[in-house]
């Protein structure tokens, strides 16, 4: 369960935790002292800001192609619309959700079509069992042939870190993508920053159309994840 202190209404609340995130809690939890945050912030002793919070979600929703106008916000809504939709009871998702007028939470009804299953559970769990499969990228979407070039960067908490060039590689010429940063802050756990698509403005004008579009869609960016984590766990000095 997730204790809600203090929260809309100023009222106190209990949700359900997503089973899908308990075995990354609870590996997160082991390595947490007692007195760190679990989210931790940029600066030491600091939790995650509702700023980062929000700028994750951006980055998010522009990855994944989304012209809508979303924010973290939107996840609330998400969640009671999924709820009802799943059967649950709208005085429960009122409950959940901290609306002191069931009329709040009745706006949800307007835009949702229930389902006769009864089971509450949490929406995440029900996307996450949908995509246990793991995504392919289209054949007719070529990238090009990428080369990746890591350079080791210095870091005074000890975690791994580096920079990351992709080379795309074009009939002309290679173009290369700078700004990228890997981060293994504990043995397992990699981080990746990828910058602004408005970043790479320059070096996508000198790709074909049908390589630029694939920056624009998520699957890319998820094959790019998998093989920069793949390049940089493979050894401690990767080159």
């Amino acid at each position: 369960m997730i204790n809600v202190w203090q929260g809309k209404g100023r009222c106190d609340r209990q949700m359900m935790l997503p089973q899908c995130y308990d075995v990354l809690l609870r590996e997160l939890s082991r390595e947490c002292a007692p007195e760190d945050f679990l989210f931790p912030g940029e600066r030491r002793g600091r939790h995650l800001s509702p700023r980062t919070a929000q700028r994750v979600m951006q980055r998010a929703v522009q990855i994944a192609g989304i012209r809508k106008q979303a924010t973290p916000h939107s996840l609330r809504h998400s969640f009671a619309t999924h709820s009802f939709e799943n059967g649950c009871d709208i005085r429960r998702i009122q409950k959940l959700l901290g609306h002191v007028r069931l009329e709040t939470t009745t706006i949800y009804v307007r835009v949702a079509r229930p389902s006769d299953e009864s089971r509450m559970t949490s929406p995440l769990d029900q996307l996450y069992r949908v995509r246990v499969a793991p995504k392919t990228l289209p054949s007719n979407a070529p990238v090009g042939r990428l080369r990746l070039h890591f350079q080791e960067q210095p870091d005074d908490e000890g975690a791994r870190s580096a920079k990351v060039t992709v080379a795309v590689h074009t009939p002309e010429c290679p173009v290369y993508f700078t700004g990228i940063r890997v981060q293994e802050s504990r043995p397992g756990f990699v981080t990746l920053e990828i910058p602004p698509l408005e970043a790479w403005e320059e070096p996508l004008r000198w790709l074909p159309r049908d390589q630029r579009e694939r920056f624009e869609e998520a699957e890319f960016y998820e094959m790019l994840q998998q093989k920069i984590t793949d390049r940089f766990c493979q050894t401690a000095a990767p080159s």
